[in-house]
């Protein structure tokens, strides 16, 4: 029999693991490990070297031996955590560090890599928890400040998410990445040109940052007084930073080019889930032609739900993409044959229409966002002649293609009766708001101003999520009115979490729905005209400033959009001094949108499986021409 050497197998498997060669380091690591079985420092690496390897149930399996022997290390438990994390078991990852945690509760570096899988998974609250430990064990741990921070935002507790990214930036001053997540922070309390100059700031810095190009982007829309050239040309910006375009995909000379065959549409999307895009989506796909169009979805979602199920049964394929960067993703995209890839609301959430820089798709399309991507590599831009006129002056990248009607909605279950108007028994009318705060600016507030000072009593509500239980948030807002004449007492703030039934309940408080401008709200007002409460709106020049306009002509109340700001106070007062109008609309406009275009998906998703065909067929006359 030959005698193990452990030193000689030691040396050989570590040369292979320092050359990145873990499948010819394995067999040497499990030698040692049978002739060694109780080193700790042989199993550990033999674990990490199967986890190199792909091995990741093996790997676990060592790994979960390895920190039972003797004095296990801090390093040995946060690499069973990774292997979990591999595995999929976010339960064993959390269970692995906080058993680490038991043996050495100084060390730093398991708290801190709890906090971050604990925020990686949405466990907001726990997270914070964690990193204010890992910032106990560790006061200048900066990045423990900046992720406090995000989480802290994700919980609505924009001042505690400020006084930590604003401790990190004393740390480390003029960091891009610190000024983008200050911006977001700004940008959800409301403060939005304050927003603004930090995005910038964090680009100047840092002109590849792409999240803070990408929320300037987002913010901008909110900005009232920002012309449509400023919009766009950050926008246009974007797809040069990208640094893609061009790469010479374009060809797909693979595909059949025949106008009247059965295609492949692919989808793009963090949302496919509980997610109001998601919302508008799952009516129409539940209508799909699926013997002519084969669907295809790739999704970015991290944490998927009861929603995302729903698109997994009505899709042809599921592709997870949340692990690839946008050129993977891209070459994900060409390999299944997709023939029209639709991107998904690209300024929301994770979206990323970056991809279509890489030419994924013969045919490329933005749908659900609410201005141009930018991208030269998309060709259209869905929009209807309500959001986009045939005099628009908006300015897009992509040509502009309309469809009969923008929006299709899912009709909410168990709606609750809308009563009476509330004014009857308070003896004043309540406006309502519920949109997010950032939409909410000084010229929206002036006008609300004069609506209240109209009509006398009357008192504002406003709601969104928990924003208003943060004291930046109420007092950005009591300011404002009060530099218009109206005093706190005139305004209402709720807060809280709501369940779906909750939260429609709230709009039986309400009497009147005011819309902001110049980022109008769709929920919200589909919402409210299905408890039946009329919405004043303001017609704008851009797609995001006509939204609430076009859902109201869809059901026949053109008229409670204004086109100026006059006209707007003048139809808020008229409604507000008519109760007999507002106990009739109560009763009918519920009535309305069902009967309307934006309740009916059958004929809608014809409507888009029209637009694909001829987006086809225009794609496949244009092979031909190339071909000469």
């Amino acid at each position: 029999m030959v005698k193990t050497n452990p030193e000689k197998l030691w040396q050989t498997a570590e040369r292979y693991l320092k050359s990145n060669r873990p499948g010819r380091a394995e067999p040497h690591l499990r030698k040692l490990v049978q002739a060694l079985p109780g080193n700790p420092i042989f199993h550990f690496n033999y674990g990490l070297c199967l986890l190199q390897a792909g091995k990741i149930k093996k790997a676990i399996d060592v790994l979960q031996k390895t920190i039972t022997l003797d004095n296990p290390k801090p390093p040995f438990f946060s690499a069973l955590a990774e292997a979990a994390l591999a595995g999929g078991d976010i339960g064993l990852a959390i269970n692995s560090l906080e058993k680490g945690i038991t043996r050495s509760p100084l060390e730093v570096t398991l708290h801190q890599r709890k906090a971050m899988l604990l925020q990686n998974t949405d466990q907001w609250s726990e997270a914070v928890s964690a990193y204010s430990t890992v910032l106990a064990l560790d006061a200048q741990n900066v990045d423990a400040f900046v992720n406090s921070a995000i989480c802290k935002r994700q919980l609505g507790d924009f001042s505690g998410a400020l006084e930590h990214i604003n401790t990190a930036g004393r740390f480390r001053p003029e960091t891009s990445s610190i000024f983008d997540i200050k911006g977001s922070i700004e940008q959800n309390i409301g403060n939005t040109q304050r927003a603004q100059d930090y995005y910038q700031r964090a680009v100047e810095l840092d002109p590849g940052n792409y999240s803070a190009r990408r929320n300037s982007m987002f913010n901008l829309l909110n900005l009232s007084h920002i012309d449509r050239t400023a919009r766009f040309q950050p926008a246009q910006a974007m797809d040069s930073q990208i640094g893609a375009t061009g790469l010479g995909v374009t060809f797909f000379n693979d595909r059949m080019f025949q106008p009247d065959r059965a295609l492949k549409i692919g989808y793009v999307s963090s949302d496919f889930r509980l997610h109001v895009v998601a919302f508008n989506l799952l009516p129409y796909f539940q209508h799909l032609d699926h013997k002519k169009f084969q669907i295809h979805l790739f999704s970015d979602v991290k944490n998927p739900d009861n929603i995302t199920a729903q698109f997994r049964s009505l899709a042809h394929a599921w592709h997870e993409t949340s692990h690839l960067n946008d050129d993977q993703t891209a070459a994900l995209i060409r390999k299944h044959k997709i023939d029209i890839l639709i991107f998904l609301a690209g300024r929301f959430d994770n979206n990323r229409p970056s991809v279509a820089a890489h030419r994924a798709a013969p045919v490329q399309v933005s749908f659900h966002d609410c201005a141009t991507s930018g991208l030269a590599e998309m060709d259209y831009w869905l929009t209807d002649t309500y959001l986009h006129p045939a005099d628009t002056q908006e300015a897009s990248t992509e040509e502009l293609w309309h469809l009969p009607v923008y929006y299709q909605f899912t009709l909410l279950d168990n709606l609750p009766d809308a009563g009476p108007p509330p004014c009857e028994e308070a003896g004043h009318v309540t406006f309502g708001v519920f949109n997010k705060p950032e939409k909410i600016n000084a010229q929206t507030v002036g006008v609300w101003a004069k609506i209240l000072k109209n009509v006398p009593a009357s008192v504002i509500y406003l709601k969104y999520f928990n924003f208003y239980d943060d004291p930046m948030v109420r007092g950005r807002l009591i300011h404002l009115f009060k530099e218009q004449g109206v005093s706190e007492d005139r305004l209402q703030f709720g807060a809280g979490y709501d369940t779906r039934g909750s939260h429609l309940q709230l709009y039986t408080r309400t009497d009147i729905m005011l819309d902001p401008f110049p980022f109008n709200g769709a929920t919200t007002t589909f919402e409210s005209i299905c408890m039946g409460l009329p919405v004043v709106a303001l017609w704008g020049d851009t797609f995001v400033s006509r939204v609430a306009g076009s859902l109201l002509s869809h059901i026949g109340e053109a008229g409670l959009a204004a086109h100026s700001l006059d006209e707007y106070v003048d139809i808020a007062t008229a409604l507000a001094r008519d109760p007999q109008r507002l106990n009739r609309l109560r009763a009918t406009l519920r009535r309305q949108i069902i009967a309307s275009p934006l309740l009916d998906p059958a004929t809608y998703a014809q409507e888009i499986e029209k637009a694909f065909r001829e987006m086809w067929r225009r794609r496949c006359r244009q092979k031909s021409a190339e071909a000469g």
